[in-house]
């Protein structure tokens, strides 16, 4: 009988490959059978343990125990000579649990992510709606949820659209005409939805693990299932969130991390069809410039050169785009060759079947090739004093009441805290979270970081102090300066005049006026820099 070709054993960073040879070696060493009961081999394909024969009349082979509750995989009737039918170009779009309030949750209900497509795509829909329909539905309910297209989708952004507070393991897509979304974009008819049995949700996005994902040790998840469960491992974090009965089954809400990296954790997550890891995979751009939203690379070259990292297969659609592959110490660099418009590039698993291939993709982006003219607003910071009072960037003589500061940003981001020039703090900032700052003092300057731009800074100087010594770290703020460019006014002539005493930045200065514009966060820079100096 054929062995299962796709067999893990638990190693020291997470479940790796293993042949019936290694796996006899092991036995051997061990000194007894190994039985699926024993937790030792784990189907890749399934995510259930598998029995390592005994010696005998037959080739040792690995294969199923006869009484598995879930006898779905596709190795299990046939052995390694099924088939498998499988789009690789189809992926699920995002499902993303909401939860409200936010702080301590008492419901939840569910959203659909539809993902970004271009301008012309959106403008060619006209009226054509989605209609989302949960399938498996019992007799007493039928649900759908209907939107207008046009209105939902962003060239931006993902849309999120409700798609009830009833969660089902499966949702179908119906549209009026398919071609123009589900043509490149391969939105899918059907949509894996949650599993009762347990599914995994990042507490950051919200949005639902993909089968097979990797799941890292420290990192907190949600686990939404129809049971209760009880902690029983030293190396597993659970804590119930909420409770809520829908059609008269209660569903559990509970708050999972794993602290260490053992074979109890890798036990608990993979019972929910996900791989505990210290080495997650990721896949990331690194060549040439480009810009970025949600599942969107917009890029202008004919090449791309990408950093992935993990146990994974690149593949892009359409197919004929060139790979080559350099290792490196933490992973590999791909190389893509950009022969249309749009392509798409996804990492997953990639697994070999006579007669076809199994794909489980984990993560995924589209290549957008076009002229990099795009422009964001800066973010909207709040930052506060003690009293609640809005405090503005810049160079101010007066410190903030009780020395504290209060920063909340829409998005995560840096914030470093310097002292004379020396970085004496640096603070990672999570979205719509409110850190606070205290003992500010003269000599400090705080700045707001979101990716790699300064999105906001403000500098703590005593009246009267020369501001001398500042011209060096001044310039380099301004050549640094980003953002949309303003015209500079015409008295600015005269303000140039003045800045003997600062010939860096005069001279600076002077190359604007000819050039006729500057950023906007240089204009701000420059203008408080005047009137701190008039003030001296």
């Amino acid at each position: 009988m054929p062995s299962l070709t796709h067999i893990c054993i638990f190693s020291e960073h997470g479940w790796k490959r293993i042949t019936v040879d290694e796996a006899t070696k092991i036995e051997a060493d061990l000194g007894l059978g190994v039985s699926a009961r024993g937790g030792l081999f784990m189907c890749e394909l399934c995510g259930q343990y598998v029995t390592l024969t005994k010696e005998g009349k037959n080739t040792r082979h690995f294969r199923h125990h006869a009484k598995e509750a879930d006898k779905s995989c596709p190795e299990r009737t046939f052995g390694a000579a099924s088939t498998t039918n499988c789009d690789r170009t189809k992926h699920d779009l995002p499902i993303r649990l909401k939860l409200f309030p936010k702080n301590i949750p008492s419901d939840f209900e569910l959203e659909l992510g539809l993902l970004a497509v271009p301008q012309s795509t959106i403008n060619a829909l006209q009226n054509q709606k989605i209609l989302i329909v949960p399938t498996k539905q019992r007799e007493a309910v039928y649900l759908s949820y209907s939107y207008v297209l046009k209105e939902r989708l962003s060239e931006e952004k993902i849309t999120y659209v409700s798609i009830g507070q009833i969660p089902f393991p499966e949702y179908q897509i119906k549209m009026d005409s398919r071609k123009d979304i589900l043509g490149f974009f391969c939105w899918p008819e059907r949509i894996q939805g949650i599993n009762p049995s347990g599914t995994l949700f990042d507490t950051v996005s919200c949005k639902k693990l993909p089968y097979d994902a990797d799941v890292q040790v420290g990192k907190d998840y949600y686990l939404l299932c129809t049971k209760q469960i009880f902690n029983i491992y030293s190396s597993v974090s659970l804590k119930q969130i909420l409770i809520k009965r829908i059609l008269g089954i209660n569903w559990f809400l509970y708050k999972v991390s794993a602290s260490i990296i053992d074979k109890y954790a890798a036990n608990f997550f993979l019972q929910y069809h996900c791989r505990l890891t210290d080495q997650p995979i990721a896949i990331q751009p690194i060549w040439p410039i480009y810009s970025k939203s949600p599942y969107v690379i917009h890029h202008n070259s004919q090449e791309m050169i990408f950093h992935v990292r993990g146990n994974v297969t690149t593949k892009c659609f359409p197919h004929g785009a060139c790979k080559c592959e350099h290792l490196t110490d933490g992973g590999r660099l791909e190389y893509i060759q950009c022969s249309a418009r749009q392509q798409l590039i996804s990492a997953g698993h990639s697994y070999k079947l006579n007669g076809g291939d199994l794909w489980r993709r984990l993560k995924y982006t589209y290549l957008w090739q076009e002229p990099l003219d795009r422009t964001k607003e800066i973010p909207s910071i709040s930052v506060t004093d003690f009293s609640g009072q809005t405090v503005y960037p810049g160079r101010t003589n007066k410190l903030p009441p009780q020395n504290i500061l209060r920063i909340c940003t829409p998005y995560d981001g840096l914030v470093i805290l310097k002292q004379k020039g020396r970085v004496i703090e640096k603070r990672r900032l999570r979205a719509d979270t409110t850190v606070e700052f205290g003992s500010i003092q003269f000599g400090f300057e705080l700045e707001i970081l979101q990716g790699l731009d300064c999105v906001w800074s403000i500098q703590y100087q005593q009246a009267g102090v020369q501001l001398k010594h500042d011209e060096a770290q001044l310039l380099l703020r301004l050549k640094n300066a980003v953002g949309p460019l303003v015209a500079i006014p015409h008295t600015w002539g005269a303000t140039a005049g003045r800045l003997d005493s600062y010939p860096q930045i005069k001279r600076w200065l002077y190359q604007k006026i000819r050039e006729g514009s500057m950023p906007m966060s240089a204009y701000r820079e420059l203008k408080h820099f005047m009137i701190c100096l008039a003030m001296n």
